[in-house]
């Protein structure tokens, strides 16, 4: 019974804080539809777990706790997945940006004035007066 209550618990506050990051940036439209119906799932399977085992059956797995298990780490594996594609995009870009920064307001080096770097000394330093 505690299992249950805390899965509704967590649903809701989920679905409460989706909602409310889709209200703040109004961007995310497609993103609010997955979380919906993820955690919707989640309320479902408590008040219905025999569906999972009918959906379980369909996909040839044995219990529906195997089904939603396998479901889930393919999801997450995708997730990883797009994650890093997107974080290799952007370090590429932000490369490309930081090299054609650094290209535009590269400065001349300026050429030798002399061989001997030292200055020479003045008439003050030599004791001439």
């Amino acid at each position: 019974m505690g299992i249950r209550i805390f899965a509704i618990v967590l649903a809701v506050v989920s679905l409460a804080w989706v909602a409310q990051r889709f209200r703040r940036t109004r961007r995310f439209t497609i993103e609010l539809m997955a979380w919906l119906v993820v955690f919707s799932g989640i309320g479902l399977v408590v008040f219905v777990p025999r569906a999972t085992d009918r959906f379980a059956f369909w996909l040839g797995v044995s219990s529906g706790f195997n089904a939603l298990t396998f479901i889930a780490v393919t999801t997450l594996l995708l997730l990883v997945f797009r994650i890093l594609s997107r974080l290799q995009k952007v370090e590429r870009d932000l490369t490309r940006l930081i090299r054609a920064y650094a290209i535009d307001t590269a400065a001349q080096v300026p050429a030798r004035l002399s061989e001997n770097p030292k200055p020479s000394a003045g008439p003050e330093l030599s004791g001439e007066k």
